[in-house]
């Protein structure tokens, strides 16, 4: 009997070890090659991290930007002329992804651009955004989504188009575990917003004058375009 006993758990061990399947695999984003070359987006992945004290003896978390973030800032318009009524109560301003096989990765890099010691603020990014009056708002701390409200008194005249104006900031996130990258992602990540008007097709909203201006169009999955 106790050897029946030893020979089930010597096969119920084995099964165990042998039906475990929690090895990671790599997860590489390649982004579509009209808005990796719009968003300079290799000069993001070949930037350098917001940590510039990163321990990589171990397993470590690095988010990367531009040398220069300043300059790879960009804005999305977005219309809202057909939203604006009695029911509109905002619009969730989200952290975009190329793909949505991250996990909980993503948490640990939205901590890294959060980190009160070097994370990402306005004095790291290099541009001061005018935000007297209301005139727009600098996210303070990154989430994954963002609820925005629309302000009191914004005017839904028919005189100039409303719109909402999103800035955002690429970057690179690296998981590293046991000298291996298993997590190589883009994130584009929003920095500030403003309810604003555009009027001849120009933004009024100093703070996006000399940015670039891309339209973000997401897959069915809301997703950014990966190459085939």
């Amino acid at each position: 009997m106790k050897k029946l006993a030893l020979v089930l758990m010597l096969l119920l061990t084995i099964c165990l070890t042998g039906c475990t399947s929690d090895k990671r695999v790599a997860i590489i984003d390649t982004p579509a090659a009209d808005i990796n070359t719009a968003l300079n987006l290799d000069l993001v992945k070949s930037g350098k991290s917001i940590n510039s004290e990163i321990d990589k003896s171990g397993n470590f978390y690095d988010v990367k930007v531009a040398t220069d973030a300043k300059a790879s800032l960009f804005y999305d318009v977005i219309d809202l002329d057909d939203y604006l009524n009695k029911s509109f109560k905002g619009i969730n301003v989200n952290v975009l992804l190329f793909n949505n096989k991250v996990g909980n990765d993503i948490i640990n890099f939205i901590a890294e651009i959060n980190n009160k010691n070097y994370g990402i603020t306005e004095e790291s990014i290099g541009f001061d955004f005018a935000t007297d009056n209301n005139s727009g708002v600098f996210f303070k701390s990154v989430a994954l989504s963002n609820n925005v409200k629309s302000p009191e008194g914004y005017d839904t005249s028919a005189e100039k188009e409303n719109a909402l104006v999103v800035v955002y900031l690429p970057v690179y996130c690296i998981y590293t575990e046991n000298n291996t990258d298993y997590t190589k992602i883009f994130m584009l990540v929003p920095v500030y917003y403003s309810y604003t008007y555009v009027t001849d097709s120009i933004v009024e909203d100093v703070n996006v004058k000399g940015m670039t201006n891309y339209k973000i169009i997401l897959d069915e999955n809301n997703l950014l375009p990966n190459a085939e």
